[in-house]
C-alpha cells in the first residue's frame, strides 16, 4: 500500500499530495485543482531514482495547465517529502541532519 505524503499548497485552489509505493517502488504525486483531482503523476520514469523527475513532471503539468510552476521552495519540499517517503539512508541522513538544524530543508 502506498505511503502518503503531507499534501501541501501550491496556490490557494492548487494542492499536491505526494506518495510512495514500496511495492512497485514508484513514486505517485497527485495534483488536486480546487478539492477535485486534476491529475496523478505516478510510475515508471521515477521508479528507483531519486524524486527529481518526479518534481520536474509535476511542475511541467502545472505550467502546462496555466497554473504557474513550482517555486523552487515547493520543487524542495516536494523532493523532500518524496524522498522521507522512500525511506533508506537518504531519508534517514535528511531526518538527522533536519533534527541538528530545526527549521532548515536540506537536500543533498
Amino acid at each position: 500500500m502506498p505511503a502518503t505524503g503531507r499534501p501541501f499548497a501550491v496556490s490557494s485552489t492548487v494542492h499536491v499530495v505526494p506518495a510512495f509505493d514500496p511495492a512497485g517502488r514508484a513514486f505517485t504525486v497527485t495534483v488536486s485543482v480546487e478539492g477535485r483531482e486534476a491529475r496523478a503523476l505516478d510510475g515508471a520514469p521515477w521508479t528507483l531514482g531519486r524524486p527529481d523527475d518526479a518534481v520536474d513532471e509535476v511542475d511541467g503539468f502545472l505550467l502546462d495547465a496555466g497554473f504557474g510552476g513550482l517555486t523552487s521552495r515547493q520543487m524542495q519540499l516536494l523532493e523532500r517529502e518524496l524522498i522521507i517517503l522512500r525511506g533508506g539512508r537518504e531519508a534517514a541522513e535528511l531526518t538527522q541532519a533536519e533534527a541538528q538544524q530545526p527549521g532548515r530543508l536540506h537536500l543533498f
